[in-house]
């Protein structure tokens, strides 16, 4: 059985950072994710100036293939069904990425040990550790960890 400092179950943003700040620290840590990565995301996302400052301190440059086209942003536009479209514009560039590559950088960049479609099934304490039951497939597989973080949504 797989020992780590920590487990991490969901490989998205959230996930991805907190297994970063785990593995910098020293930690051993898994990061799983239930999807194939890197798994299918129908949108893409808008990276606020505070976001891409951490990505980059963090993460390192997010691969020009992570960018939608374009990738810039000067406005947004609401569609309300009583009023139509309105539009607005902002001050600031915003930066789009596609989230399936976006993420899947993120959660390759953390240095966690990283495993794709892997389900969390569920945890038994053992003392001070807990003793994760996942399953990838048909097969099922133990890991134990000193901490479990849920980023899963």
């Amino acid at each position: 059985m797989q020992k780590f400092d920590v487990l991490v179950v969901g490989a998205g943003p959230g996930g991805s950072a907190a297994a970063k700040k785990c593995v910098d620290g020293g930690l051993k840590t898994l990061l799983i994710d239930k999807h194939k990565l890197p798994r299918r995301k129908a949108c893409s996302g808008i990276i606020c100036n505070a976001s891409m400052n951490y990505v980059y301190e963090n993460f390192g440059p997010i691969p020009q293939k992570a960018f939608s086209r374009p990738n810039i942003s000067k406005g947004m536009g609401f569609y309300l069904p009583s009023v139509g479209m309105i539009y607005t514009n902002v001050d600031c560039y915003n930066l789009y990425v596609w989230r399936d590559k976006f993420d899947h950088f993120l959660a390759k960049s953390s240095g966690a040990v990283l495993r794709d479609q892997t389900r969390f099934l569920r945890l038994e304490e053992k003392g001070a550790e807990i003793e994760a039951h996942l399953k990838k497939g048909d097969k099922l597989t133990k890991v134990r960890a000193k901490y479990l973080v849920g980023a899963d949504g």
